[in-house]
């Protein structure tokens, strides 16, 4: 297992994505997703990923992070569910915002952006200082995010609305931050 930045364990990650995503959605959905399973090794991933699963189309969002760490965040659901997100969120009718990608990709940028941030400010409360990037949507079936070997990887698996939304977390630390003691 690639080990977690000094001070930064994975079961100190997990809660931080965790309270992130919850605290996100509560916040700007009014929904809070029940936290599932995570998986923290790349084999692992398919056992919690419902993606190869669904027959629909997915959206993505992610959000870069740069600095004492650095890494990507996505927020992948299907969507319907990024549908009725949006439908909740700005208070359209589902019907008008089914073909709208447009208005649905704004809706999980931001949600991935919030998302990010909060994740980031966490990482900063660590003294892993970071900036973001903007963030961009990926549309599609049946694609899979490769890691570099050097990459913490998580991935964190929440159900709501019978539905599910993940989050897929990859990081590492820079070179200088690599040499750090652990406090």
């Amino acid at each position: 297992m690639i080990e977690a930045p000094a001070n930064l364990s994975h079961d100190i990650i997990q809660d931080i994505v965790v309270e992130s995503i919850q605290n996100v959605f509560s916040t700007m959905v009014s929904i809070k997703p029940d936290f599932e399973a995570c998986a923290r090794e790349p084999e692992e991933a398919d056992a919690v990923s419902p993606l190869a699963q669904i027959e629909e189309g997915v959206v993505v969002g992610n959000v870069g992070f740069v600095g004492d760490v650095t890494g990507m965040v996505y927020l992948i659901m299907p969507d319907s569910m990024a549908a009725l997100i949006s439908h909740r969120m700005l208070g359209l009718p589902l019907e008008d915002l089914s073909e709208d990608h447009e208005m649905i990709n704004d809706v999980i940028g931001e949600l991935s952006n919030m998302s990010a941030g909060t994740i980031k400010n966490q990482f900063d409360s660590f003294n892993y200082s970071c900036r973001l990037t903007i963030p961009s949507i990926i549309r599609g079936k049946y694609f899979i995010v490769e890691a570099a070997k050097a990459t913490l990887r998580h991935f964190y698996r929440f159900r709501c609305m019978d539905k599910f939304i993940c989050l897929e977390l990859l990081m590492r630390t820079t070179p200088e931050e690599r040499q750090k003691p652990a406090s």
